[in-house]
This record gives structure tokens, C-alpha cells and sequence, in this order.
């Protein structure tokens, strides 16, 4: 991204963060952002989504799972859907997220290593060494708490804030802007 696009993202995610129900308009309204999908397979799939539908609630997520694996718990008033998975990732490897722009989320949570970075203690976009590696994130929904410091942080909300605006260990740097540069 460049020039005045390559803030919309953050401003997007932590404005979404902050004003949960929020989060699908603002994802609707995302570049790129597509619509959410119906799930398929079956009468009872049918049947769920056309409650859904005839309630106004939005489609039902559609999980690329393996058979065996079952789907992740959602809560209630956050559905899943497509338009959420794509800003996620679109934020996933934005650098902007990072006060100095350097450190994306994905740089110390590489797919190819389980979504960590294989280092024995992760390095933030300062320069600042934490105390502990990066956490991986593989199956990371399936958890029931989302740090190992912290284990009242059980929402993705909640937890994302702490490498964002944290200072012990200094992960993303934006400690102390976090009502100051965020308009949408």
C-alpha cells in the first residue's frame, strides 16, 4: 500500500477493536473486503441460514475445515464472516500497525513456522527483546485464552491490544497513541 491508504488499515482494526459490533460495517466497507458466504452441505446448513437470513442476520461463515476437525466456538454477537476474514489478514501483514512501520504482525508469527518465528525470544519492531519467544498461532482459535501471560485475555479483541499498544514487552510501539491517531 502507499500514501494515504496505508493508514486505513490500522485506523480500520483498532477502531473495529475498540467498538466491537461495529466491526462488520467497517469490514463491508474495507477495500477489497468481500461479502460473507453462506455455509453449503446439507438441510440443516439450508435451513440455519434461511433463519438466519429471514432474522437479518447476516449469512453464516463458511469453515474450510478438515472432517475431522470441529469449528471453532464464535460468540453470539461477533459472527464470522468472509468480509472479517480478509480485513484480518489484510491487517495480518500490515506493517503500519507498527509505530515506526517496520514489523507486521506476520513477522513474528510466520505461517511457514506454526505462525511464530522460530527465535528464542521474540525481537519487536523497536529493537526491544522480549522475555518470551512468539507465541504460535496454528489452531490458536481452539484455546481457551489467546496469551500465556495473561490468562484473563480470552477474546481476540482484548488480546490484540496487548502487542499493539503494550510496553513490557515493547512488540508493536504504539504505547500511548492509542486515542490520538485513529479517526476512520
Amino acid at each position: 500500500m502507499s500514501g494515504g491508504r496505508q493508514a486505513m488499515p490500522s485506523a480500520l482494526f483498532v477502531a473495529c477493536l475498540l467498538s466491537g459490533g461495529a466491526f462488520d460495517a467497517l469490514a463491508a466497507g474495507a477495500p477489497g473486503a468481500a461479502a460473507g458466504t453462506t455455509a453449503g452441505g446439507g438441510a440443516r446448513a439450508a435451513a440455519s441460514a434461511s433463519a438466519r437470513a429471514e432474522a437479518g442476520a447476516p449469512p453464516s461463515y463458511r469453515w474450510r475445515l478438515p472432517a475431522w476437525a470441529p469449528e471453532p466456538l464464535v460468540p453470539d454477537d461477533n459472527p464470522m464472516s468472509e468480509a472479517k476474514v480478509e480485513l484480518g489478514r489484510a491487517l495480518f501483514y500490515d506493517k503500519a500497525l507498527s509505530a515506526n512501520r517496520t514489523q507486521s504482525c506476520a513477522g513474528c508469527h510466520e505461517q511457514a513456522r506454526g505462525f511464530s518465528d522460530g527465535r528464542k525470544l521474540a525481537l519487536g519492531s523497536t529493537g526491544v527483546v522480549g522475555a518470551r519467544n512468539a507465541m504460535p498461532l496454528a489452531n490458536v482459535a481452539y484455546l481457551p485464552t489467546l496469551t500465556w501471560a495473561n490468562p484473563n485475555l480470552t477474546t481476540l479483541e482484548q488480546q490484540a491490544l496487548v502487542p499493539l499498544f503494550g510496553d513490557h514487552p515493547v512488540e508493536m510501539g504504539m504505547a500511548g497513541r492509542e486515542g490520538c491517531c485513529w479517526a476512520v
